[in-house]
């Protein structure tokens, strides 16, 4: 089916907790310990860190907060490739944050806020820096909302595969794994940061007034014809690693089924493949009963 990326730190004995907006691109901080928040102290905070110290991937993630719950909503033109998007990032932040990072490669950013407030954001390869009008407390539950738009990267591994969004003969499909969902959505990119997913799809009718089928993780919440386009909202109420976030666009034979914990399962096959594909829907259901039993006997 397949188709052929810091303010500066407080001033000396820190009498003062202003940063100048210069001094957002630099990559060295450092901190030092102001007043405790309360009783009328402004929380200074510092940075979010630009990666989480992984070996193998130093530059995936972000520290400094938690995500929580994605909420991401689409509006995908399978004729021109073009992706419009509006993501709501529910995080809770683990330290006083001044700014953090979001990974997101590729993709024209048009507006961010930060609980509701205009977020400054800059940008640094795969790495947007975004600095609240004020900053987040520890343990304070925050929402980031981005919006953005463009034509979607598909990145070329260092073995030679393939991943993020992968233009397909009738549509597209997002493979994460390890790094790949940076591509079309901003987050925190790491595995070790899981979060719930609200993702809602709108794709145009065909020229015979066909829709797209769409297909993501979790259960089909609601499929509402708007006309010209129709819009698929799937939700994921168990947390998950980013990389497993997953869209595809096209024309599929689509399977309901369910495994033996009432775990709903959809099947997606292309129609080209479906005589090859017979006894797929079935086995889908079994595997994953599989897998379940392994994991509860661990």
């Amino acid at each position: 089916m397949a188709k052929g990326s810091r303010p500066r730190s407080a001033l000396p004995g820190c009498l003062s907790g202003w940063a100048p907006a210069t001094a957002l691109l630099l990559a060295v901080t450092t901190s030092c310990t102001g007043p405790a928040p309360g009783n009328g102290a402004v929380a200074v905070g510092k940075p979010g860190t630009a990666g989480v110290g992984d070996r193998l991937f130093p530059g995936l993630g972000n520290g400094g907060y938690d995500v929580l719950h994605y909420g991401l909503t689409l509006d995908y033109v399978p004729e021109t490739n073009h992706l419009k998007g509006t993501a709501i990032i529910t995080a809770r932040a683990t330290q006083d944050l001044s700014r953090f990072n979001l990974d997101l490669s590729g993709l024209r950013v048009r507006t961010t806020t930060v609980q509701g407030a205009k977020a400054q954001v800059a940008r640094s390869g795969d790495e947007l820096l975004v600095t609240p009008a004020k900053t987040a407390r520890n343990r304070e539950v925050f929402k980031t909302v981005v919006t953005y738009d463009g034509t979607p990267r598909t990145l070329k591994d260092d073995d030679g595969g393939l991943e993020g969004w992968i233009e397909t003969d009738d549509g597209s499909t997002a493979l994460g794994q390890p790094s790949g969902s940076m591509t079309w959505f901003p987050g925190n990119h790491h595995p070790s940061d899981k979060a719930t997913y609200d993702i809602t799809v709108t794709v145009p009718k065909d020229e015979d007034g066909d829709p797209y089928d769409v297909i993501s993780n979790g259960a089909l919440i609601t499929e509402e014809d708007k006309g010209k386009t129709v819009a698929r909202h799937w939700r994921t109420e168990e947390p998950m690693a980013s990389y497993l976030a997953h869209v595809s666009v096209g024309y599929f034979e689509i399977h309901k089924g369910w495994t033996d914990d009432d775990v709903p399962v959809y099947v997606a096959i292309d129609p080209a493949e479906a005589e090859d594909s017979a006894d797929v829907a079935d086995l889908v259901p079994e595997i994953v009963d599989w897998a379940g039993k392994r994991r509860l006997s661990v």
